[in-house]
């Protein structure tokens, strides 16, 4: 189900869609976010890609 909602969300946004989403799932963010902000003790500007790297290494649970 959630792959279903990121993708369907990915259309949304590649039509023009503006879309904030907060996760902690790096698949979820890897299929809708273009551009990502990661925060834990600071505040990081990331590429996606980055980003759920970033998520997985803190959220054990995560995969």
């Amino acid at each position: 189900m959630r792959h279903s909602l990121a993708t369907r969300l990915r259309e949304e946004v590649d039509a023009g869609l503006a879309l904030m989403v907060v996760t902690h799932d790096p698949d979820f963010l890897s299929t809708v976010a273009t551009k990502a902000i990661f925060i834990s003790d600071t505040i990081h500007a990331m590429t996606p890609a980055q980003a759920s790297k970033a998520i997985a290494s803190e959220n054990p649970h995560a995969d």
